[in-house]
């Protein structure tokens, strides 16, 4: 079995097809359950070799097997980023919106989603996504003494 700190390692190195032979090797002595983690990782690498395609396959893998929680956010925001530069930007959205139905506060996902309607031309949509984010993980008191009216503001966008 592959250690987590051998796929962190294999990582920073930009070892890449290393990992993608360890990992796949390691599959096969998985159960379904302990699988996520490692098509999470495999996609990961793939993503970073530049084969979106594949890593859309594996981190949907990582999904239906049933990622662990600290990285099925990540899966979520990695699966609509790799949607978005296929240019399956609905497919992007709507894996943005499942993510956040999840994990409602998770800001990565929420950046990455304004970033998506800002490419489809809803820029409106994605300025409110990012000023409402803004204004929930903020503790900058000059902000917040704005909040009501930027909310107002916000919601005026769309």
């Amino acid at each position: 079995m592959i250690e987590i700190n051998d796929v962190e390692e294999l990582k920073r190195a930009g070892k890449y097809h290393k990992l993608i032979e360890k990992l796949k090797k390691a599959l096969s002595h998985q159960t379904e359950r302990e699988k996520g983690d490692l098509y999470h990782h495999l996609a990961q690498c793939h993503d970073a070799l530049g084969y979106e395609e594949e890593a859309v396959r594996y981190y949907r893998q990582a999904l239906d097997c049933g990622v662990r929680e600290e990285l099925k956010k990540d899966t979520y925001v990695c699966l609509a980023s790799s949607y978005h530069v296929l240019g399956l930007h609905e497919r992007a959205l709507d894996t943005a919106n499942k993510g956040l139905r999840e994990f409602p506060t998770y800001s990565p996902l929420s950046i990455f989603k304004s970033l998506i309607l800002f490419s489809n031309k809803k820029e409106g949509d994605a300025l409110k996504t990012v000023l409402q984010d803004l204004l929930r993980t903020t503790s900058d008191p000059d902000v917040k003494k704005y909040e009501r009216a930027l909310l107002y503001y916000s919601n005026q966008l769309t």
